[in-house]
């Protein structure tokens, strides 16, 4: 009223029942929505198309990037952006008048997961009625990297050289040919797709090729592999190598071939097969000529072996001053004569020997013998060979070795060989023979404090007719056959040589021979 006193109410009332039906329908449809969305094991997100303010984000999302509702998507999506991505497809998704247009798929790296997505955006209006854009992005990170195996499996094939064949396992045309089988055949892709393996197989016919693929389709081989020849288009032919297995785990089995271009091999096979024919001929020539020349060195051996007995015997006699007495001129020519007939045996002896144990001929006299008394034999029949040259030969083998089964003329031959050899290459000092047990053979030194041997001969010190270089022999003589027949006559005994020297120091060889072993099974 005047007085300002209240004195009744108006008010005006607005049916919002509709409203209260469309806000609950909203509701009930964003509920259904975000129960759909978080079943889905993708990121889902809702934008607004101006704001590019997040509106949603499904729990798979949530759980990647965190809670980012309210975030802008191109801070959240991508890494060191400014403003709104380059590919940013809101303008792919309305028409001019705002209005959605459908569906736009693509794929794009997320740098901030490290991985690929097959994405699907689509515009949508919101709950509030306005249109958004609605993301759906499906992790292919995998596909992705099955993808790129493949193409790089791929590429490596189409560029591999040797030639790569599938084909069918029913019709047997070609399926896919490589580059490199193109190229050798100067085919084209789809000219061998109307062609079959018969087609460039000129040696085998449809049996025989029916019968290699069989051994595949019927399991009884994993690959077969096989010679054959390529033939080109221009008709010229050329020898490969076929690798063909059956691939069953692609659906339809197919045939896999890898053929490898076989001509350099096949050129490089002929060559060694001429020169290896060229060598047997020849070595057959060096056997025949080698065979002859024993022989002839057996025979000259033998003739000059019977004048040398007379020679021997009658300088003695001579020597002896059994036919008249000797000035000291005379003895001392004499004695020149006995020593170089004594050299001449000992060389022809060699040789005999040699010849007959090449013809495996040569015959071995085993029994119980003491190595002390070979020693001491051969000690004594170089003894004078050593004062002559001032040398002093120290025995120190010692009796209470244990016995051996040998031939002890063959084994006196061998210390014969050794302290000569000694005697030969010492100028001054000494030669020391030393014996020992060593575990199941006993283990004979021969030392000397010569020139020693140099380490790069003394390998091939136990070859026959082994000297060295040439100096060896212009200053100290010998024929190289010592050392070998001793090597011979020592493994004839089950034995064991070697040397060990340092060079102008001295050298030592070692012989080791089983004791109380039986008579070796394998010698005459």
């Amino acid at each position: 009223d005047e007085d300002g006193k209240v004195i009744g109410i108006q008010g005006i009332l607005w049916d919002i029942t509709e409203r209260k039906e469309v806000e609950k329908a909203f509701h009930k449809s964003y509920e259904m929505f975000s129960t759909i969305m978080d079943s889905l094991d993708a990121i889902v997100y809702v934008a607004d198309m101006e704001t590019y303010e997040i509106l949603f984000v499904n729990n798979y999302t949530r759980d990647i990037f965190g809670d980012v509702l309210g975030k802008t998507c191109w801070k959240t999506f991508s890494i060191d952006q400014s403003g709104p991505c380059d590919f940013c497809t809101n303008d792919k998704l309305v028409d001019e008048n705002g209005e959605p247009v459908g569906v736009y798929s693509w794929e794009h790296y997320i740098e901030n997961v490290k991985c690929w997505y097959s994405i699907r955006d689509r515009a949508i209006r919101w709950i509030d009625g306005r249109i958004v854009k609605l993301q759906i992005a499906i992790d292919i990170t995998k596909q992705k990297k099955d993808e790129l195996e493949r193409t790089r499996l791929s590429r490596i094939i189409e560029s591999s050289l040797n030639e790569i064949y599938i084909f069918d396992t029913k019709t047997l045309h070609f399926i896919h040919i490589n580059e490199g089988a193109l190229k050798n055949l100067g085919y084209t892709q789809e000219e061998m797709q109307s062609m079959t393996p018969l087609d460039i197989k000129p040696e085998l016919d449809e049996k025989a090729f029916s019968k290699l693929i069989s051994l595949l389709l019927d399991y009884e081989e994993e690959i077969v592999e096989f010679q054959t020849v390529h033939r080109r288009a221009d008709g010229s032919c050329y020898p490969v190598e076929v690798h063909m297995q059956l691939i069953k785990d692609v659906g339809e089995p197919v045939f896999l071939a890898i053929i490898i271009d076989i001509t350099d091999r096949k050129e490089a096979e002929e060559k060694l097969k001429k020169y290896t024919d060229e060598l047997t001929k020849a070595n057959e020539e060096l056997k025949s000529v080698d065979r002859m020349k024993d022989e002839f060195l057996s025979n000259v051996s033998h003739e000059l072996k019977t004048p040398l007995v007379s020679i021997e015997g009658y300088s003695q006699v001579i020597r002896e001053e059994v036919l008249g007495t000797l000035n000291d001129e005379q003895k001392k020519a004499m004695d020149t004569v006995i020593r170089n007939a004594d050299r001449l045996e000992h060389l022809i002896n060699s040789i005999l020997y040699l010849s007959i144990e090449k013809s495996g001929k040569m015959k071995y006299c085993f029994k119980p013998i003491q190595i002390t008394d070979v020693v001491e034999h051969s000690v004594l029949d170089m003894l004078s060979q050593a004062e002559s040259r001032g040398l002093n030969i120290n025995n120190e083998v010692p009796y209470n070795l244990p016995l051996i089964q040998g031939d002890d003329g063959k084994l006196i031959q061998v210390m014969d060989n050794l302290i000569g050899n000694a005697i030969k290459f010492t100028l001054s000092g000494e030669i020391t023979i030393t014996a020992r047990e060593d575990g199941s053979n006993l283990h004979v030194e021969v030392s000397d404090t010569g020139v020693g041997i140099p380490s790069e001969y003394i390998n091939n010190l136990f070859d026959r007719f082994y000297q060295g270089d040439g100096s060896t022999k212009r200053k100290y003589g010998g024929t190289g056959l010592g050392l070998h027949i001793s090597k011979l006559i020592v493994e004839a005994h089950n034995g064991k040589i070697w040397a060990e020297s340092e060079e102008g120091v001295g050298a030592t060889i070692h012989v080791t021979l089983p004791k109380n072993s039986q008579k070796p099974s394998n010698i005459n």
